[in-house]
Order: structure tokens, then sequence, then C-alpha cells
């Protein structure tokens, strides 16, 4: 019904050639790209086929889309500015007989056509590129390259190993990694020394007050204050981690995090929660373990870096794409201010009217290429809430 509407009001015309996408109805020529689902009933023909002058604008036993077509016919119809009976008639069937003709694409189809059609207001190449499926023997030697790289301190190979185990867990990961979407949370604005810089405060800290900090545990341990247990805070396997370290910033001990102030408080049963020991050396033991997520997140910002380099050079060298890299080239026009406004306004007029089935299924790259192009007035979107 949606469709029909636009249809009947807006006038959109099918192009003889099959480039411009839609069908006309009652007004002058227009265009319509049409991503799947979209379709153009037939009813509306038949309709106009069994009209006769006279019809009244509402018949018993009309279901909501012949409701709906009827109501049009009868108002184009009754407009004096509009064509009598037999043009939009003709013009119904003749929709009807060409609707073949329309392109019905993906968004990876509609990408790579852009692409093609529009390749210097896209900013692209002129050069022709093939599409190959991303694959899994692709990924694992872009893994190979990239553990090599990132594995040559042994900082970055023990950030490896724990975030990924082995090649082939960087190789499953990089599916989600070398997409163009923004990896979230952002690189933190930290220095390079600010993981060492903290851990030298915490051992200052720890020297300084050590000691009496272990007193109170072992006050809040006596009076049932911390939980006993499986769940009890081993403080003491922690001071004696302490006094192992040197000055060289070390793996956070894998209770560290409870000697900050919202880790005693969870150390403790809910009813003694408010008695939480304060320790001196707990806003120290929060900035080290602040500082050390943040290392981490350093390095997964830099090895995904590398890995979208590299991924892009070994594409651009065998001038190859896969599916994802169409929607990451024209999100990237859509961004670059250089090329936007032109391509859109040349899509704008190629076509004025878009229709996007199964809206459900669209991601935020996706609507975002959508809604930038066609987002004024240009833009139909079908989707079932239920199936999101």
């Amino acid at each position: 019904g949606l469709t029909l509407r636009r249809i009947a009001e807006g006038g959109l015309a099918m192009d003889v050639q099959g480039r411009a996408i839609g069908m006309s109805v009652f007004g002058p020529r227009r265009r319509v790209l049409v991503i799947p689902g979209a379709t153009i009933d037939r009813v509306a023909a038949q309709l106009a086929a069994q009209w006769q002058d006279g019809d009244g604008i509402e018949r018993e036993g009309d279901d909501a889309e012949i409701a709906l077509l009827r109501r049009l016919l009868h108002d184009a119809l009754q407009d004096a500015s509009r064509e009598s009976l037999p043009a939009p008639r003709l013009r119904l069937q003749r929709a009807v007989r060409d609707l073949d003709l329309a392109a019905i694409t993906t968004i990876h189809g509609f990408c790579q056509r852009l692409l093609a059609e529009h390749a210097l207001l896209a900013g692209q190449p002129l050069l022709r590129t093939d599409i190959e499926p991303g694959n899994a023997a692709q990924r694992n030697c872009l893994a190979v390259t990239l553990w090599r790289t990132h594995a040559r301190t042994p900082e970055g190979a023990d950030f490896l190993q724990r975030t990924f185990r082995d090649v082939e867990g960087l190789a499953d990961t990089l599916r989600d990694l070398l997409p163009l979407e923004p990896l979230l949370p952002p690189p933190p604005a930290t220095s390079d020394n600010a993981r060492a810089d903290a851990w030298r405060a915490l051992r200052r800290q720890f020297q300084a007050s050590g000691e009496a900090d272990r007193e109170l545990l072992r006050n809040a341990a006596a009076k049932k204050i911390l939980r006993s247990g499986q769940k009890a805070l081993d403080f003491e396997g922690l001071w004696a981690w302490f006094a192992e370290q040197s000055d060289a910033p070390p793996r956070p001990h894998e209770e560290l995090a409870s000697l900050t102030r919202e880790g005693l408080v969870e150390s403790c049963p809910p009813t003694k929660q408010a008695l939480a020991p304060q320790l001196a050396i707990s806003d120290a033991v929060e900035a080290y373990v602040r500082a050390d997520e943040a290392d981490d997140l350093t390095r997964l910002h830099a090895l995904r870096d590398d890995a979208r380099r590299e991924d892009q050079a070994i594409k651009r060298d065998a001038h190859v794409r896969d599916f994802d890299d169409l929607v990451d080239a024209v999100f990237a026009a859509t961004e670059d201010p250089n090329v936007a406004t032109a391509l859109t306004d040349a899509l704008r007029e190629q076509f004025p009217l878009v229709l996007v089935d199964e809206f459900q299924d669209t991601d935020a790259r996706q609507w975002s290429i959508f809604s930038r192009l066609f987002g004024d007035g240009g833009l139909l979107l079908v989707g079932d809430p239920k199936q999101a």
C-alpha cells in the first residue's frame, strides 16, 4: 500500500533501458531505486482497467489496499488538471508489463553500481576492481603478519596471547576488527609512560602504607566485615605478590582490583558493606588498574589500524574488494566533505525516490548511507520491528 500510494501520488517512471527503476502512474516521469522487497502490485492496473466513468470513491468488500487505490484513482480523475481515464489506464498497464525491468538490488549491489557509475564523484580510482568475498584463508594470512609485527616485544606478545590466545583466535576476531565501524571505546588519551608511571606511584604508596593497610584488612577479616570462605579476599596473597615485584610494571594480580574502594565494598557481605575498610593504597591501585586497561585498549586500536591498513593494501595491489569494502567505500564517500555534496546531488537526480524493504536488517553504516544520500523526502522505509 505504501509503495502504491507513492507511485500514484508522485508519478514514477520506468526507464526503457532498465537504468531508472520504478514506474509512472499519473504525474511527470520520475525514477526510484528499489532495495529488495518493495514491489508493485498488479491490482492497480486491474482496477484501472475495470474503472468506469462515475465509479464511486468506495465500494463494499474492498480490502484496505484496493480501497486506497480506488480513492487515489477517484481523486486523480476528479481533478480537472489531471488526465482522463484512458491515459492512466494505459500507463498502469505499461508499468505492469515493464515491471521486470526494475532493478531489484541488495545494498552491496547498490554500492557496487554507485562506485562504478560515479567513480570520480565518489573519489574512486578509475580502475577495474573485482569482487572477492573475504575468506578464512585471507584472514589467516593477515593474522600471521599481524602476530609477527605485534609480538616483537614481551608486552606485545603477552597482549596477543591474553586477548586472542593464538593466531587462529586473532584470525577469527578479524571478522569484527576489519569493518569500518568505529571500535569502541575509543583509544584513551594517555601518554606512552602512563602505565609505568601509575605502577611507580602504586609502589611508592605500598611502601609507605602497605603494612598499615594490611593490618586494617586483618582486623576487618577478624570482625567478619570481609567475606569468608571461597569468596574471601586473599589479601595475604596480594601482599606476597607486591613483595615480589620490581619497578617494571607487571600484569595486575587477578585480585588486585579488589583493593580499590569499589572492590573492597564488594568483598564485604551486603550487611557489612558500609563498614568496608578504607585503605590508603586504594586510589593508587585504581589508577594502575585503569592505566593497565588503557594500555590494552591502545594496543587493540593499534592492532586494528594495522589490520585495516594491511588488508586494504593487499586488496588495492590485487585490484579486489570484498562485500564489506563496497559499503565502506560508499560510507567513506558520504563522510568526505570534498565529494559528499556532489555525489548526493547526482544520486538524488538519478533516484528521486528510494524504497528500502526489510529495513530492520539495516546496520548503522547502511542507514547512514541511505539517510545522507536520500534522506530529505526521497526515502521510504519498510520494516517489521518484530523481526529486528
